[in-house]
């Protein structure tokens, strides 16, 4: 999921590389056991645009998902949470279901059955450039805008 464009890459080429932008844009962590997900860097929020964290904090010590739950209950550690979170993320976070069952997961976000499909795809895509163009519009990224 690392490759680069090259300035002779072929058609097909380029059209890999942006089916893959799309896919990363719709993809998201389901919680399991919480050994394979890095709280930071992979996308496991379904609450919020980036599907992951608002804000880390300072003092946050933790770097794997499971860190973050109570292996005797199988839930959510509620005193972890809150020494590493926001509370608007810590909301968020109890609102995820965790599975006692199976490690973390790949799926689809925009889908419900957790399914890719390329209608959803093309609807992630599509509403993506809306928003896109209404930041451009709005002014907010032209330049000069905080002078």
């Amino acid at each position: 999921m690392k490759a680069r464009k090259r300035g002779s890459a072929s058609h097909t080429w380029n059209a890999i590389l942006h089916g893959r932008e799309a896919l990363n844009k719709g993809l998201i962590k389901r919680i399991g056991d919480g050994s394979n997900t890095r709280v930071w860097e992979d996308p496991w929020f379904p609450s919020n645009y980036s599907r992951k964290p608002l804000v880390k904090l300072p003092e946050a010590g933790v770097s794997m998902v499971n860190e973050l739950i109570d292996d005797d209950l199988s839930c959510w550690n509620k005193d972890k949470l809150e020494e590493n979170f926001v509370l608007v993320d810590v909301e968020a976070i109890c609102a995820i279901p965790i599975s006692r069952f199976g490690e973390d997961e790949w799926a689809w976000a925009p889908e419900k059955t957790s399914y890719f499909s390329v209608r959803s795809a093309y609807k992630l895509l599509a509403a993506d450039r809306r928003h896109s163009e209404n930041s451009l519009a709005s002014g907010a990224s032209a330049p000069g805008f905080w002078k």
